[in-house]
């Protein structure tokens, strides 16, 4: 990005970190299966688990192509609203889109939390991050290469890098003896910038 002009190459690389990082995740996690393979596990052979095991399934994938649906209706109508209106492509992509896109990484993140499964919940925001980054970045470069506008480096980029590095401070560094955690005056402070540059954009 530091050059407005993502490549073919730039898009081949970004693939291609696609694909070490999953890799990298399925060896860490082999890893640690293999460290814990004293722990017992049930055989799932009976009729009645390979009936929840295909309900289940269906399930998902039912709900993920209602996800799909329903956020590409969000998007599509708000877009043509924005476009009505007169905003530029940039803002509708930052703004309308961006939130579109991740109505569904907002709907299974929040029922995570409320279910208690945390670790879903902070795997589904950091996977679907690496893949916008990596594979659609990578995708729509190898597709047509373009040129960038200068403010997205240094306002929109910038601020992703900060806000990444934010969220880094809360997940790792403690300020008690307690172990580091995610608060809510933490959450409210995410918001409140969020806010905020949503805000600046429309003002500039």
């Amino acid at each position: 990005i530091m050059n407005l002009h993502l490549s073919l190459f730039n898009g081949v690389l970004l693939i291609s970190g696609m694909l070490l990082t999953l890799v990298a995740i399925i060896y860490r996690e082999k890893r640690s299966q293999r460290k814990n393979s004293d722990i017992t596990e049930t055989a799932h052979n009976s009729d009645t688990q390979w009936r929840q095991i295909i309900m289940v399934l269906a399930i998902f994938i039912a709900m993920g192509v209602l996800l799909y649906l329903s956020s590409s209706a969000v998007v599509w109508g708000a877009s043509g609203i924005a476009t009505y209106f007169g905003v530029s492509e940039l803002l509708i992509g930052l703004t309308v889109v961006a939130v579109g896109t991740s109505l569904p990484e907002i709907t299974v993140t929040a029922a995570s939390v409320i279910k208690r499964h945390y670790d879903v919940a902070l795997g589904n925001i950091i996977g679907s991050n690496n893949i916008n980054l990596l594979a659609v970045l990578g995708t729509t470069a190898i597709i047509q290469p373009h040129q960038l506008p200068e403010v997205v480096l240094w306002r929109d980029y910038l601020l992703m890098l900060g806000l990444s590095l934010l969220v880094g401070i809360f997940c790792y560094c403690k300020f008690s003896k307690k172990p580091a955690q995610i608060k809510r005056y933490h959450g409210v402070l995410l918001i409140a910038i969020y806010l905020g540059y949503i805000a600046l954009l429309i003002y500039t």
